[in-house]
């Protein structure tokens, strides 16, 4: 999209979200304020009432409008020093009501809105200096509603639905489905848990590991709530952290330290099964696992996958010093929901303090509803887009693609880490995987990732001890 049609869109967006649109006159030069004139009439008590009259410095009107006891009425317009018509706005009781009409320097339309009450309601069109639309919608008591279209030129860049202010529908995409309320309410929630943690600290530290867990599962929108600790599961992961421990580093083929044997292969059968973490109890190792964008980890991303498996209903956790682990091969949930990708960052409202600007992004495919990937076709694509969905901006470099035919957790994946992205609330961009295929046919990926705040309350390990992780 050309710079000039997002700057008039900006401008025109811009006048009325921001507030203070009498503030300062459009074409009136602040310096020259003091070799302006006006002329106007009070009523009895001495407000401005009837014809206002405002000049520029050179004589020509700057302003024509009225006042009806101290509050605009009716029409009001501002003209450049050359005598040209900038806007055209109309007032009742001192509040926009009405239409608005703004002008290119060409004397062309280049804004048309209706007010209601002082906020936008009703069509509101753009043009370029050409008189060719740039962007076509409505408002609904402020908020836009209805069909909203971009264009470039004679052609379409965007169709959109928007309901109440909230994008149903862009260009074919849901863009959010969850709200922030929700993700913020349930999050909030499951760390808190059904009540104080255990007095032990190893039954404590399980706990944790199981909430943040079930957070991250929440976050990235998969089954999370009843994901339960099996006692059988959970006492591998303990001998799998022990196993670890004696040799001194992790590893999901051990050779026995010198236990007994039958302690060894229970041991054994964990490391196997398991996510492991050095360095950091099991309730810091989630966010470890979910990371996985080290040199070693970040083509496959398995530790994340394991956690993000939507067949996952059981897992188990274990630490001995700095050393977990945590069950992972758990595929026998019945139910599964229907799905079509889980991402990470998930597709729509993401927490980016749960995230980090070092992480890759990922997006596993459900196989019932994609064929699987490859490479050599796949391409990625991540841009910034704004308040409506516009492209801003040149698309993020990536540092890294990687594509998954057999990965961890959902057969089929696509790994990419765009470079220099932001975490800040209100940041949004556009994620379009093109390559791929559903049932034969080529089928584009595209969503959208918008981060809102949601704190991390438990402090991240600093990225320079970053422990070893390493993911079957």
């Amino acid at each position: 999209m050309r710079l000039s049609l997002l700057l008039a869109v900006t401008l025109a967006l811009g006048a009325f979200t921001m507030g203070g649109v009498d503030a300062a006159e459009p074409g009136h030069d602040a310096g020259a304020a003091t070799h302006a004139r006006e002329t106007f009439d009070v009523d009895d008590a001495g407000a401005r009432h009837g014809a206002y009259l405002r000049l520029h410095a050179n004589g020509k009107v700057a302003v024509r409008a009225s006042y009806q006891h101290g509050e605009w009425s009716g029409v009001h317009k501002t003209y450049a020093d050359s005598g040209r018509l900038l806007v055209q706005k109309t007032y009742r009781k001192g509040r926009l009501h009405g239409s608005w009409k703004d002008y290119h320097p060409n004397k062309r339309l280049k804004l048309t809105a209706n007010f209601r009450n002082g906020v936008l309601h009703g069509k509101y069109l753009v043009r370029g200096p050409k008189g060719l639309t740039q962007i076509k919608t409505t408002y609904k008591d402020g908020v836009v509603h209805g069909k909203f279209q971009a264009f470039e030129g004679r052609r379409e860049l965007s169709r959109q639905t928007w309901r109440d202010g909230v994008p149903m529908d862009v260009d074919g995409v849901k863009p959010f489905g969850r709200d922030r309320a929700q993700i913020t309410s349930e999050v909030t929630r499951l760390l808190k848990g059904d009540g104080g943690l255990h007095r032990d600290p190893l039954a404590a530290d399980r706990e944790l590991a199981l909430r943040y867990l079930q957070a991250y599962r929440c976050i990235v929108g998969v089954p999370y709530d009843d994901i339960a600790i099996d006692p059988t599961f959970e006492a591998h992961a303990q001998a799998a952290a022990g196993v670890c421990r004696d040799l001194g580093h992790i590893t999901h083929f051990p050779k026995n330290p010198g236990w007994e044997s039958s302690r060894f292969d229970f041991a054994a059968i964990g490391t196997k099964s398991s996510n492991l973490a050095q360095g950091m109890i099991a309730c810091r190792s989630i966010r470890g696992y979910m990371d996985d964008s080290d040199a070693r980890n970040i083509a496959k991303v398995g530790h994340r996958a394991w956690c993000m498996n939507p067949r996952m209903s059981h897992t188990g956790f274990g630490t001995v010093d700095q050393f977990s682990a945590m069950w992972s091969i758990s595929g026998d949930r019945k139910q599964v929901p229907d799905y079509d990708i889980v991402a990470c960052p998930p597709a729509g409202y993401a927490p980016g303090a749960w995230f980090d600007t070092h992480w890759a992004w990922s997006a596993s495919l459900n196989k019932q509803q994609w064929d699987a990937p490859h490479a050599g076709a796949v391409t990625v694509e991540v841009i910034a887009v704004g308040d409506t969905f516009l492209p801003e901006g040149k698309p993020l470099a990536l540092n890294h693609q990687s594509v998954l035919a057999k990965s961890a957790g959902i057969q089929y994946m696509v790994v990419f880490r765009p470079v220099g992205y932001s975490l800040k609330a209100g940041t949004r961009y556009r994620v379009t995987v093109d390559g791929l295929t559903s049932k034969g046919k080529p089928r584009q990926l595209r969503y959208y990732v918008e981060f809102f705040d949601l704190a991390y309350p438990v402090p991240a390990v600093p990225r320079d001890r970053t422990p070893t992780t390493a993911a079957r």
